[in-house]
């Protein structure tokens, strides 16, 4: 078996909105999920993601190209939810400085005026490829202000 990276072990989900956050009411916008795992490779990358169904609705999801075998791909607009889950096989994937991957294109459409959150839940992973141990490490999150 390979050695345990030394140091703490971390990676996490970007939530990227392209153009900064702020959208007018009924315009369509990009957020990104971006991927990051410096320290060690990972093979299974599990996002599961949160939005107020009151502001914001999905309008389509378009798949990055780093992650090959995809599980699961859907959105909810009436819960406000989006499942994603892909993965990539041995050796798996480990990103380096400046260079966050696109595992998803979101495109969001703004249905009412107001700040929304478009957050991941507790239920997302990120499985090292050494051990298969969870090393995601944040949870994080992107702020969104709708205006007329």
């Amino acid at each position: 078996p390979s050695p345990l990276p030394s140091g703490p072990r971390q990676a996490y989900f970007l939530i990227n909105p392209v153009g900064g956050g702020s959208y007018r009411n009924g315009d369509e916008f990009i957020v990104d999920v971006n991927l990051w795992s410096q320290r060690e490779p990972a093979n299974l990358f599990v996002a599961k993601i949160s939005f107020d169904a009151q502001t914001l609705e999905v309008v389509r999801m378009e798949k990055g190209s780093v992650l090959s075998t995809w599980a699961e791909e859907y959105f909810d607009n009436q819960g406000g939810r989006i499942s994603l889950v892909a993965g990539r096989p041995s050796p798996g994937l480990q990103t380096t400085e400046g260079n966050d991957p696109r595992m998803m294109r979101i495109i969001f459409r703004a249905k009412n005026v107001g700040l929304s959150e478009i957050r991941l839940t507790s239920e997302s992973k990120i499985y090292s490829n050494v051990d298969n141990m969870n090393i995601l490490s944040s949870l994080l999150s992107a702020q969104i202000a709708i205006t007329n």
